[in-house]
């Protein structure tokens, strides 16, 4: 359970950077720190075969 707080947490450049390397997309946004998960092997491969599919058919 996490505590309530009247205070709110602004992120910073200085607390992206003391972050691990996960892999994951960390973006701070007016101070709000948004967290997106690296893209899975399969997103990343149908990704690839829908642009080599899109280019194919350019030509």
């Amino acid at each position: 359970m996490v505590a309530p707080t009247d205070a709110k947490l602004h992120w910073t450049s200085a607390d992206l950077e003391s972050f691990p390397d996960t892999g994951d997309r960390c973006e701070i946004i007016g101070g709000d720190l948004y967290v997106t998960r690296a893209p899975h092997a399969r997103h990343q491969k149908v990704g690839l075969l829908a642009l080599s599919g899109a280019a194919a058919s350019r030509f």
